[in-house]
């Protein structure tokens, strides 16, 4: 059994466990992760919910029909409804089905999430114990995945950088996230700051260009390193991480985050941290925060597509094969309902 920490979805695991309601929803944090990955996982997931074939102490399975791993999603039910806490007794009898279930399918290998904590509100210490307590005796390869401001709080004990204005900022949008309740990856963080920027906020000076997975600026990964001494905390170096690594906030430093934001920064600068706030609004996740930064782009780019879904569609397809097989039309359509309601903050001039 290891104990690791990071994105589960990079684990080359034979399973992958995915915690899941009862009800059908797959909204946050690493489920809709799971969701976007894994689609067919998804659509079986809600169906099975809707007969009734969802519940608690019974994992419900899905092949990903892989040449490679992962070969199966196993989804973990740890809540009754996605608004309600989890409970150990929904942790323990889910452990005493898994191990039914890995023994009957001759698993090999499987990564499991913290379990009931974080979303679910469980105190992830009694959770590894119970984890451990379950499946000791299992001879197959276990990997559990810690919470990362567990794994690695050591990190901030020694020196903290000094805030600015640009890194405060960064930070606060970053807890704004986690308030909501989702985590928040490195491509995650980098799409917060690209639209902060564009509603303004200049001295972040951030040089974004075309990549992979959309607006990218590659110094504001120093930015971010800088960071690392006390304010947030990650798996490994930030100059070293991948974009869908999961990047957390040092929850002991966000009071004085805040006070840095209230004495330093102006209204103007208060009020974009809302606006973007309400800009991603129903696109919090690596999938929608790159939809939305990548139609932004292109229109800010290319002034003659910018309200024409077909043109920006051709521009996606030319960007990438990947983007252009990711975003649909539909896709493009709503996220330019989105941006259009902030045409005035979004200066495409």
């Amino acid at each position: 059994m290891k104990f690791t920490a990071g994105n589960i979805l990079e684990c080359k695991a034979e399973a992958l466990v995915n915690t899941v309601n009862t009800v059908g929803v797959m909204g946050k944090g690493i489920a809709l992760q799971f969701k976007e990955r894994f689609t067919d996982n998804y659509l079986q997931y809600v169906a099975a919910c809707k007969r009734g074939d969802v519940n608690i102490g019974k994992m419900f399975i899905t092949p990903t029909n892989s040449m490679g791993n992962p070969k199966w999603i196993i989804n973990f039910t740890t809540k009754k409804h996605w608004k309600y806490k989890s409970s150990y007794e929904f942790i323990t009898a889910g452990l005493d089905d898994l191990v039914i279930q890995l023994k009957e399918r001759n698993i090999k290998s499987v990564a499991i999430p913290p379990l009931g904590a974080g979303q679910g509100g469980l105190d992830w210490q009694k959770v590894k114990v119970i984890l451990i307590e379950k499946l000791s005796d299992l001879d197959i390869d276990i990997i559990i995945y810690e919470p990362i401001d567990q794994w690695q709080m050591a990190k901030t004990n020694s020196g903290i950088s000094r805030l600015t204005k640009p890194r405060a900022l960064v930070l606060a949008l970053i807890n704004r996230y986690r308030q909501l309740g989702y985590e928040i990856s490195l491509l995650e963080i980098q799409k917060l700051a690209y639209f902060l920027q564009r509603m303004g906020q200049t001295d972040l000076k951030l040089n974004y260009k075309q990549f992979h997975y959309g607006p990218y600026a590659h110094n504001l990964q120093h930015l971010l390193h800088q960071l690392e001494k006390g304010y947030i905390i990650s798996e490994k170096s930030i100059l070293d991480s991948k974009p869908l690594d999961v990047i957390s906030l040092n929850i002991n430093q966000i009071d004085n985050i805040l006070s840095f934001i209230e004495k330093e920064c102006n209204q103007a600068e208060k009020l974009r941290l809302k606006q973007v706030e309400q800009l991603i609004s129903g696109y919090e996740s690596p999938f929608g925060l790159e939809l939305l930064s990548t139609v932004d782009w292109i229109i800010k780019e290319n002034k003659e597509s910018a309200l024409d879904p077909s043109l920006i569609k051709e521009k996606i397809k030319e960007w990438s094969e990947r983007k252009d097989s990711n975003f649909s039309i539909d896709h493009i359509k709503t996220s330019l309902t989105k941006l259009e309601k902030f045409t005035n903050d979004l200066t495409y001039a």
